[in-house]
């Protein structure tokens, strides 16, 4: 049976003892109850033998951030042990929604945190300070979607990795009561903070100089994107093409990865090429609508056997402006059939195949297409 107040679990993942004892600990029983597993194991894809932390809208938050994870006791919903050499802040990550009701998870910590998604992903994303116009610092905190239908179906195990302690959520699905749980998430937002802007005094980090002068690393300006690989669209001699999309904004790209038999300059030079390209060759607003409702002529002549066979520019009038609106005209060389053979058309706009189909044979309707 559905639970309206339950968000998600929280597991050992892959084993691990250590995040076994941090669930255990006495301090995480306010506000999360402890669980143990109740549906069947799926390849590998759920833990089975280990109690979790039930994460849970009553009885209410310690933060208004959401459920705060890190060593502090006092402010943290889940927290975790002070391990040998241990790279975790006191307020190292919130687990939260956002506006869209979707579970996210969000970086605080200059050490950073891990998600992963089926295995992918797994690069480490630390809280940043940037400089706006006027000089005054901002902090950008990386935040994962955990949830939602941007999550691809087939993703089955996301594991939140926090230096050595490592967790596998569970989101409850809820489909039965998902009005009142709606409600429950809106309530949340509703008393949460409306700025998220922790201060750097409460977050428990240092400023962005020195961190630099700590690590003697340099410091990024902005946060790079993780993408997620869902499937391949396809591959040749020197590249493969995968559809990606990015966790922190549910975005889908086409993602070409370069193989090992392409050297670096052949493949910046193709780079350049292709953002040339693309700044060339946008399809404005008005010329995209014109096609749709072009297609969309065509189908309807096609649908009912006719076949036009003198589509060009010159015989799509505009009918009106605002809104735009166009119609197909000219029906002069158009024949109700299958069995096309004629030459005909103009010579510009004519379809290869009007050219080239030998006597006794015949061409289609889709030479409207052309």
């Amino acid at each position: 049976m559905e639970d309206s107040d339950l968000i998600a679990c929280l597991y050992p993942a892959d084993d691990d003892r250590q995040t076994e004892e941090a669930i255990r600990m006495r301090e995480n029983n306010y506000g999360c109850r402890e669980s143990t597993i109740s549906v069947e194991d799926e390849e590998d894809t759920e833990p089975t033998s280990y109690s979790g932390l039930q994460l849970t809208f009553s009885p209410g938050l310690k933060t208004s951030q959401g459920f705060m994870i890190g060593t502090d006791k006092n402010r943290c919903d889940i927290v975790l042990p002070r391990l040998p050499k241990c790279r975790i802040s006191r307020l190292h990550c919130v687990l939260t929604f956002d506006p869209e009701r979707r579970l996210v998870l969000r970086n605080f910590s200059q050490y950073g945190t891990i998600v992963t998604y089926n295995g992918q992903g797994g690069e480490k994303r630390q809280t940043i300070a940037a400089k706006d116009d006027k000089g005054r610092e901002k902090r950008q905190y990386f935040t994962w979607i955990l949830s939602g239908r941007e999550v691809p179906k087939d993703v089955q195990k996301i594991v939140i990795q926090i230096d050595k302690i490592k967790f596998q959520i569970i989101v409850s699905k809820h489909e039965t009561y998902l009005d009142l749980y709606n409600d429950h998430v809106d309530l949340f937002l509703r008393e949460a903070n409306a700025d998220n802007e922790l201060s750097l005094g409460a977050l428990g980090i240092q400023s962005t100089t020195s961190t630099a002068q700590q690590s003697g690393a340099h410091t990024p300006t902005s946060q790079t994107p993780i993408y997620i690989d869902q499937w391949n669209l396809g591959s040749g001699n020197f590249s493969i093409v995968n559809r990606v999309w990015d966790v922190s904004n549910r975005s889908v790209y086409t993602s070409k990865e370069f193989l090992h038999n392409m050297k670096e300059p052949e493949w910046r030079r193709e780079a350049s090429i292709m953002n040339q390209v693309s700044r060339l060759s946008n399809i404005d607003q008005e010329s995209l609508t014109i096609l749709c409702q072009s297609l969309d002529a065509l189908n309807s002549v096609h649908e009912d056997g006719t076949v036009h066979r003198d589509i060009k520019p010159e015989n799509i009038l505009v009918h009106s402006r605002i809104p735009l609106h166009i119609k197909l005209s000219v029906f002069g060389l158009s024949k109700v059939t299958a069995d096309l053979q004629t030459f005909c058309g103009t010579h510009l706009y004519a379809a290869p195949e009007i050219y080239t189909t030998p006597r006794g044979t015949y061409y289609t309707n889709a030479c409207d297409i052309w």
